[in-house]
């Protein structure tokens, strides 16, 4: 098999897994890119908005270069980027000792930050704690989702928008802290709301 139909066939695989969370739950935890991924498709627009008026400014792009340039980053920063950035924290779980498997109790305050932090991109069982588990595990990952994005899009803003490296860098960058900052504002507001409602 050729590694593009590789690549097809894994992403088919995580698009079919991701969009079914309640199944893929059951007793086996809560692989927190079936949350984190369909939120991003849903704010892919307000981002790619946003991005193109940070990038009409640093740049001086029309409108319509500025869209198609934030667009296709955010498209390829969305579809890869993210998958891939919580496979490699995924990965990092299963390796950190008792991270994939055996939880510490969270009735500690230390059981309670490694389950949203090492444990953040496989949340294990914890049903009664999933409505503030959620938020701050995501919490926990948006920083590395945001990074990863940076990187991701520089290039192909460069390439679509034809700006300068030093433009395409300070742009990636401003978009993606001012867009990253919006999205950790609005789960710290969820995570706040959680704890203080309850379930």
């Amino acid at each position: 098999m050729r590694l593009r139909d590789r690549l097809l066939t894994a992403s088919a695989g995580v698009a079919l897994f991701a969009s079914a969370p309640a199944l893929a739950y059951a007793n086996a935890g809560l692989p927190m890119l079936a949350i984190a991924w369909p939120l991003s498709w849903a704010a892919l627009i307000p981002i790619v908005v946003i991005e193109a008026v940070v990038g009409r400014r640093m740049a001086a792009l029309t409108w319509g270069r500025a869209l198609l340039a934030t667009a296709a980053a955010n498209i390829v920063s969305t579809f890869v980027g993210i998958p891939l950035t919580w496979g490699a924290l995924l990965a990092v779980q299963f390796v950190v000792p008792n991270g994939g498997g055996a939880a510490l109790s969270i009735d500690t305050f230390l059981g309670k930050v490694f389950a949203v932090t090492v444990q953040a991109p496989w949340l294990l069982p914890w049903e009664a704690d999933l409505h503030w588990m959620v938020p701050a595990a995501l919490l926990f990952m948006l920083p590395f989702f945001g990074v990863v994005s940076v990187y991701t899009e520089r290039p192909i803003l460069r390439w679509i928008a034809k700006c300068d490296k030093d433009v395409a860098r300070a742009w990636s960058w401003r978009a993606n802290l001012t867009t990253y900052g919006i999205m950790i504002t609005a789960v710290l507001v969820w995570l706040v709301v959680a704890l203080v409602i309850g379930k």
